[in-house]
């Protein structure tokens, strides 16, 4: 497996749990919001969808799970070692010390407890799974972007009557907008904006028709997102909804984005061109005059209906709830702003890694299974504690007992030292039978048919070892026995017999035993 497969997990495996916490304390924040200018509650949702692209990405770039599991291994021997030394008693910077590596211990296994451990064809198929969806949503944008490259093409420009053409430069003067393309489409539904540095303004020819009100009101709203340059930045906010846009909570990021900017260009419309009843009921006679089998992708266009919220949007122009109080909105916007940056320090602290073994990792004991890491990490944590409690009754007893802390101490490492040796000489032993195959039996037979006697002794051993429980590549593997002439009872043979072929490797006589 390459690094940047875990990665990749890890960066799905966090986005999962991140964007869900971050969307949620953006409903809180909004809540909080309910009465302010809608384009706070706009930058409040642009701002949770940035936060919950960098943050996954943020939590796992430049981080191996290999070589973090790597680190997560404990020395308990050069452990206990350092902790018996650095504990002489009235020694307070030793003592220190001794916490700090008893806390950083702590802290390794805190770390290794936050590992996901997954096979690697899982791996590959969740993987290929989420890059097919990728591919998928991107030919969806592409398919997208041509339909609305075909609009722009099918667009005429047409010769407006002087009083047309004096309500588009009344439009274009309030708002603000000092030169922009209009144009006309007979296959239009409703009226869209498209480009993003040259913006091109499309209405549907019967808009020409209707009165004063409707074309100031669709001329206008389209000349709001041309001054608020919405049209790159919903491309922007697209390329950033892509990666995540399986997720249920950044879908409802994106329509939020989405609601608060029509509701944006309504505020700027009837604070600039048109009353606020004059324009809603213009909206609802553009709405009601448009086909509602005829929406566009709101991914590459901008129309006046896409966010699909009429009511809302009408209500909100008609109602206009305002923050009374310049001190109560920046107390509220502080504290939105500081209940958004919640999401960042709960990913730094609780981020998620992947870690990813090859299928065949239990063959021929050349890799450790899950469950046995599992179960190293786990003997580990236990001697940890076990050696925490050591270590803080014998400080105990310095302070009763004088130097009388030292033998208890001394008695513990020994303890503790027997037991990881033969812990050491079991994995050992179990290697040796699982790659011998010439068993103890057949062994006795090979030497005893070349050395004829009586067989005092008999171990299965090996040499070059790379660490315990697991043989090098050159390691060799043996029967070693000492037997007693039978002709000569003072004299004794020492035999090595292999255990991978059963041919006998080396003989050597032993006199006057």
């Amino acid at each position: 497996m390459t690094t940047i497969e875990p990665l990749l997990l890890t960066f799905l495996l966090n986005a999962v749990w991140e964007i869900t916490l971050v969307a949620a304390v953006a409903a809180g924040c909004a809540w909080l919001l309910r009465d302010a200018p809608s384009r706070y509650k706009h930058k409040l949702w642009v701002a949770a969808l940035i936060i919950s692209s960098l943050l996954p990405v943020l939590t796992s770039s430049g981080f191996s799970a290999r070589e973090m599991l790597d680190q997560l291994s404990f020395q308990p021997e050069n452990e206990i070692s350092a902790i018996h030394n650095d504990l002489p008693r009235g020694d307070e910077r030793r003592e220190r010390r001794a916490k700090l590596l008893l806390a950083s211990n702590s802290q390794v296994s805190r770390d290794a407890d936050r590992f996901v451990r997954i096979s690697q064809n899982l791996a590959v198929g969740l993987l290929s799974g989420y890059l097919l969806f990728l591919l998928y949503r991107g030919l969806r944008f592409y398919k997208a972007w041509r339909r609305t490259k075909a609009i722009l093409r099918s667009a005429n420009s047409a010769t407006l009557p002087a009083s047309a053409q004096g309500l588009i430069a009344k439009c274009r003067a309030a708002i603000g907008v000092e030169e922009t393309s209009v144009l006309f489409s007979t296959s239009l539904p409703v009226p869209i904006t498209l480009g993003s540095f040259r913006p091109v303004i499309i209405l549907p020819e019967r808009v020409l028709h209707g009165d004063s009100d409707v074309i100031k009101s669709a001329v206008g709203h389209e000349l709001a997102h041309v001054v608020r340059r919405d049209y790159l930045l919903n491309l922007v906010y697209e390329f950033m909804y892509l990666p995540f846009s399986f997720h249920p909570a950044a879908m409802l990021m994106r329509r939020k984005i989405n609601q608060t900017r029509e509701l944006c260009c309504d505020d700027l419309v009837a604070e600039r061109l048109l009353e606020s009843k004059v324009y809603a009921r213009s909206l609802v006679q553009l709405a009601g005059s448009a086909s509602p089998l005829g929406r566009l992708a709101s991914d590459t266009t901008l129309g006046i209906a896409d966010a699909d919220i009429l009511e809302v949007r009408i209500m909100a122009l008609l109602k206009r709830p305002m923050i009374s109080g310049r001190r109560r909105k920046t107390l509220l916007l502080i504290a939105a702003c500081l209940l958004l940056a919640l999401p960042c320090v709960g990913a730094a602290a609780f981020a998620f890694h992947f870690d990813v073994y090859p299928q065949n990792q239990t063959a021929a004991g050349q890799q450790e299974p899950a469950q046995e890491t599992t179960q190293r990490e786990k003997r580990a944590r236990e001697e940890k504690e076990l050696r925490e409690r050591a270590t803080n009754e014998a400080r105990e007893r310095a302070e009763r007992e004088g130097n009388a802390e030292f033998q208890g101490e001394e008695l513990k490492v020994k303890v503790l030292r027997e037991r990881e040796e033969r812990e050491i000489r079991a994995k050992q032993q179990a290697e040796l039978v699982k790659l011998a195959k010439v068993n103890m039996d057949q062994a006795i037979q090979i030497a005893t048919s070349q050395y004829p006697g009586k067989v005092l002794e008999c171990s299965l051993v090996g040499e070059h070892w790379e660490s315990a429980g697991k043989l090098s590549k050159d390691g060799e593997i043996f029967y070693q026995l000492l037997i007693l002439s039978a002709d000569d009872k003072s004299s004794a043979t020492h035999v090595l017999v292999s255990a991978i072929d059963g041919r006998i490797i080396k003989a050597e006589k032993e006199e006057e035993r």
